[in-house]
């Protein structure tokens, strides 16, 4: 096989597929911003000196860690939905007799692209 075989297929299934790549990406870019956002402020030491900051502080680590369960929860939906649009392209990537590991690699790569 060619050395950066599963890396042009997974290049090339993410331009065929921008319309469900795009929101996907919409959407860690945006949960993860908002997770960094409220850890930086409920960390931040400026809090500590203001009147009230330390029970602001302790709000908004409260917010961090509901933030950070809805973050994670969130992307785990937005992952299995696109799992779930890509399911007829696994099986016809099994049908052509790839093996389980060429299948495992190439959505690997396509998380790993996606994500850089």
């Amino acid at each position: 096989m060619k050395r950066f075989f599963y890396a042009k297929i997974a290049l090339t299934n993410l331009k065929k597929n921008r319309q469900t790549y795009f929101p996907y990406l919409l959407t860690c870019i945006a949960t993860i911003m908002m997770f960094y956002i409220m850890s930086s402020l409920s960390t931040n030491s400026v809090l500590n000196k203001m009147r009230g900051g330390a029970t602001m502080g302790i709000v908004l680590m409260f917010g961090t860690v509901v933030v950070g369960i809805f973050a994670v929860l969130f992307l785990f939906y937005t992952n299995s939905f696109l799992v779930k649009r890509r399911k007829k392209e696994f099986g016809l990537y099994y049908i052509l007799a790839w093996i389980i590991h060429g299948v495992a690699v190439k959505v690997a790569e396509s998380h790993i692209v996606t994500i850089f």
